[in-house]
């Protein structure tokens, strides 16, 4: 009996820890996004406003769950006037000069994919405190090293969140007509 009550137990339990997916999609200024993370709750979804910048706008947004308002993906991305340098070293670069903090350790993980998309990531751990996230940059339209959009994810979510994230996130260009 003591067994039998065990096992109902660990049943429930395992029923309410369940992790569902759940897939989105948004119109992050001139893009269209679609991703799906596996998450216990469904997610808030919060556009940011645009910002112009030297020869690039920067679009984005952060997705958060109510059970962890502290953990959050972050977004950006940025469309450049021009072709830019899109390479592997550019986004790594990139990437660094995004650390807030003085004090860190950055270890780069393997080349990643994004949607499909061959990418960069690496995890932030920062010294003078606990804070630990991962961050990852990529091209979606990268040809030989140079491209008009760079994406940036920031993720405080665990790997499964982070990684079901990556592999199923999709962004293309809206095609706008003029008035």
């Amino acid at each position: 009996m003591v067994k039998q009550i065990l096992i109902l137990t660990l049943l429930i339990i395992s029923a309410s820890n369940a992790v569902s997916s759940y897939s989105q999609n948004a119109d992050v200024g001139p893009f269209a996004v679609k991703f799906m993370a596996n998450l216990s709750t469904p997610p808030i979804i919060n556009i940011t406003e645009p910002i112009e910048g030297d020869g690039f706008d920067s679009y984005g947004f952060q997705i958060k769950t109510g059970n962890f308002r502290s953990r959050v993906i972050d977004v950006v991305i940025n469309d450049y006037e021009n072709v830019t340098d899109v390479s592997e070293t550019r986004l790594m670069d990139s990437i660094t000069n995004m650390i807030e903090s003085k004090s860190y350790k950055l270890d780069w993980d393997n080349k990643v994919a994004i949607g499909g998309i061959a990418g960069v990531k690496g995890e932030v751990r920062e010294s003078d405190s606990s804070k630990s996230y991962q961050i990852a940059a990529f091209s979606p339209d990268g040809n030989d090293d140079k491209g008009n959009i760079t994406v940036f994810i920031r993720s405080s979510f665990p790997d499964d969140v982070t990684n079901s994230f990556l592999r199923d996130f999709l962004i293309t260009r809206i095609n706008s007509t003029s008035n």
